[in-house]
């Protein structure tokens, strides 16, 4: 079988829809673990707005589609659907009655797209890729926290989300910066305190 080559503009289309599909599925992970839209947004850097789409199935094509006239409507959407309204006509009536000026059509891709998400999600297997070296992990959550690279989220939301020994390191690092750049000389009893039995220790 001939190799099919991607052209340049392919390539980076390709490499911007994989980016995105890795994000799509921190957000939902997430979600499926209970964590709040707010945590979701603090843990991953991701917009309100963009998790939301995530959620509401509004961000799987690799195209725009029509479905982005959906947008506004997320939360009502959301809320229909998470309360077992998985029918699209009823959807659309449900939205209709709200003001909604769309097409049933629209609003019945829309839950197609949903629930065939859904189902590829559960039956992805969860991957299992390793942590990178102690000190990348350092960097990711101090010096480097504003990278905004799919490796660099993956770290993050991991580290955030079973660690809280490191993420309590973090918050010390922090204060202790603050701290000497602000030469406020009176908390550092307090930070010594709350180090104690940290990570942060020995440095203590």
């Amino acid at each position: 079988m001939r190799k099919v080559e991607l052209s340049s503009a392919e390539k980076v289309q390709w490499a911007g829809w994989k980016r995105r599909d890795e994000v799509n599925g921190t957000v939902r992970s997430l979600k499926s673990q209970g964590h709040s839209i707010k945590g979701i947004v603090r843990a991953t850097g991701v917009s309100r707005q963009t998790v939301r789409r995530i959620l509401a199935g509004t961000r799987e094509d690799v195209f725009r589609s029509r479905s982005t006239t959906l947008d506004r409507w997320s939360d009502k959407l959301c809320t229909e659907w998470d309360g077992g309204c998985r029918n699209g006509a009823e959807l659309w009536r449900r939205l209709r009655d709200a003001g909604f000026g769309g097409s049933q059509r629209v609003v019945t891709e829309w839950a197609t797209r949903r629930r065939r998400a859904a189902q590829a999600s559960a039956d992805r297997p969860a991957p299992v890729t390793p942590l990178p070296p102690a000190r990348t992990i350092a960097r990711l959550l101090t010096s480097e926290r504003d990278c905004r690279s799919a490796e660099a989220l993956r770290v993050r939301v991991a580290v955030e989300t079973t660690s809280p020994k490191i993420v309590a390191a973090r918050n010390l690092h922090d204060r202790f910066k603050t701290m000497v750049a602000a030469k406020k000389t009176d908390d550092l009893t307090s930070w010594l305190r709350d180090s104690q039995g940290s990570e942060l220790a020995s440095f203590a």
